[in-house]
């Protein structure tokens, strides 16, 4: 049977079983590779599926997979949004981008930091559903913008999505935290650049 008319899942199961077979930080050719048993001649194929591999080794997140449904356990980018920016990405996913559209939001968004973002990243109905406001669907666009150069141009995480800085809200800072949903998630992100106030809403 040629390379080309394996289906995708049995070319990646053969060329990972290959992988494993083989001596760690020691460097070879696709030439080489594509000599072993069980791998087949192509080498243009076998380079793709490398950069496959390398790509989601890199920033896929894991994920459990049982029958047609599955379940992210892990993501080394999502983590790195912080409280606004997983609201946006929940409201975008959910099509809320309008009034007609608005939504119902998890108990985990209904905390103080949200609430200072409503008429600015969120509009908020009088029945409490949600919905994305223009500066809001302005930052998803700018997530998605983020996201397609960190894969594409193969870059660093840490360079387009830094690690949120954390400071622990202890009891005696409580006064202005009397949301419970701040005390179910111990720490607060502080906010970066993409989600704060442009300086003019201010005043």
């Amino acid at each position: 049977m040629s390379f080309l008319n394996k289906n995708p899942l049995s070319i990646a199961i053969s060329l990972i079983y290959n992988l494993n077979i083989l001596e760690p930080n020691k460097e070879m050719s696709i030439n080489a590779l594509r000599s072993l048993p069980k791998m087949e001649r192509h080498w243009i194929t076998i380079k793709k599926y490398l950069k496959i591999i390398q790509l989601i080794q890199k920033y896929s997140p894991q994920i459990e997979l049982e029958d047609s449904k599955f379940k992210i356990t892990k993501s080394k980018i999502y983590k790195r949004f912080n409280i606004k920016e997983q609201l946006i990405l929940f409201l975008f996913n959910n099509h809320a981008l309008n009034k007609e559209h608005s939504i119902d939001i998890p108990s985990k968004y209904k905390n103080r930091e949200i609430r200072e973002s409503i008429g600015y990243l969120f509009n908020k109905n009088e029945n409490d559903t949600y919905y994305l406001s223009n500066s809001g669907i302005d930052v998803f666009k700018s997530i998605s913008s983020d996201l397609t150069d960190l894969i594409y141009n193969n870059k660093e995480i840490g360079n387009i999505f830094p690690e949120e800085e954390i400071e622990l809200i202890t009891p005696k800072d409580s006064a202005d935290f009397a949301d419970e949903s701040y005390w179910e998630r111990g720490f607060s992100e502080i906010p970066d650049t993409r989600t704060e106030y442009p300086n003019e809403v201010y005043g």
